[in-house]
């Protein structure tokens, strides 16, 4: 954090192993001097080396700075009050992959500005307003990853992003259609968090394999899961009003249940013959009978978690012996692969 010498030996070493490695400044403590050594970095390492400005509360971030790295191709600028001089964005050629939150941050066109024929990973989060126009992503053609936090000014035309594979929305409100997820053709990944709505009956996709859904304020129906044909993984977290699933008609292989005490039924959860790892924790769910019911030959994970320890502890015990795992390979991705993988 704040460096003043960059540790070149930890960059090789992380970057070596194909994982992310970050320089972060919190202040501005950075100089035309250290930035110029830290581009030497971003041209050896590429996407790999991620560089982060964020906090600066007590100042206004200077994005003139940005000039004295050039060859950045991953670039975080979160967690911010103000900016200044952001058109220096534009001027970045080799930008893959952005993270950009800046919370009194009120220019509708910056996408517009950007290089966005290279971008590959993008992060928007929420701001005061939330009002940039995503139009410019129509012609991101090489965008596969994208977060949005409450941004929705021209989400339709992410149409036009044709190698789109993960979405993430944040905080999309009801009156915000879904209808145009179906005509994103590469999209394979799909999470849903917070917003309002009552049911997810206008989104459907044809070769979605993986649906999670978290905390959307007022849900009591996500509609039949047959509807997503390619489903392979299904998360439902923190829907306290959700009292059903209609699971008939699929091959779901990964089913992952977190805090949605009000569900009380899985409909066509014996027809899931190629089920691989259920989770179900702190649900509504008759789990005596989840536990003593005959699993599928291909399930490998199965959790099983109520508000009694002692419940826990002798399921946990006999799921065991049984030759249950608890815990599966991560199939929902963590923030760092949503965001920079």
């Amino acid at each position: 954090m704040n460096p003043v010498n960059i540790d070149r030996e930890r960059i090789a070493q992380t970057t070596a192993s194909g994982l992310l490695s970050q320089i972060q400044f919190r202040e501005p403590n950075y100089t035309p001097a250290l930035l110029e050594q830290i581009d030497e970095l971003c041209i050896e390492y590429g996407h790999l080396l991620q560089i982060r400005f964020w906090g600066h509360m007590k100042s206004v971030f200077d994005a003139g700075i940005l000039r004295h790295i050039p060859s950045v191709q991953n670039l975080a600028v979160d967690c911010m009050d103000d900016i200044q001089n952001e058109g220096q964005f534009a001027k970045l050629e080799h930008l893959r992959r952005l993270s950009f939150q800046v919370q009194n941050f009120d220019h509708p066109e910056f996408l517009s500005t950007l290089n966005t024929d290279n971008l590959e990973v993008l992060q928007l989060m929420d701001t005061r307003k939330s009002n940039l126009d995503l139009s410019a992503l129509a012609r991101a053609h090489r965008l596969r990853k994208l977060t949005l936090g409450c941004h929705r000014k021209g989400i339709e035309r992410l149409t036009g992003a044709l190698l789109l594979e993960q979405l993430i929305l944040w905080g999309q409100p009801k009156a915000q259609s879904l209808a145009f997820i179906a005509d994103l053709e590469s999209l394979r990944y799909l999470r849903i968090v917070r917003g309002g709505r009552e049911t997810l009956d206008d989104l459907k996709h044809d070769t979605l394999q993986c649906l999670i859904v978290t905390w959307v304020n007022g849900l009591r129906d996500l509609g039949p899961i047959r509807r997503f044909k390619k489903l392979e993984g299904l998360g439902v977290h923190d829907q306290i009003r959700l009292s059903s699933i209609d699971l008939t008609g699929t091959s779901i292989k990964l089913i992952g249940l977190d805090n949605c005490k009000g569900l009380r039924e899985l409909v066509g959860i014996e027809d899931l013959g190629e089920l691989e790892q259920f989770t179900a924790v702190r649900t509504g769910l008759p789990l005596d009978q989840l536990r003593n019911r005959t699993w599928p030959k291909s399930l490998r994970v199965l959790r099983l978690w109520s508000s009694s320890k002692k419940w826990n502890e002798a399921t946990r015990a006999n799921l065991a012996r049984l030759g249950y795992k608890e815990l599966g390979e991560r199939w929902f991705p963590s923030d760092l692969d949503e965001i920079y993988g």
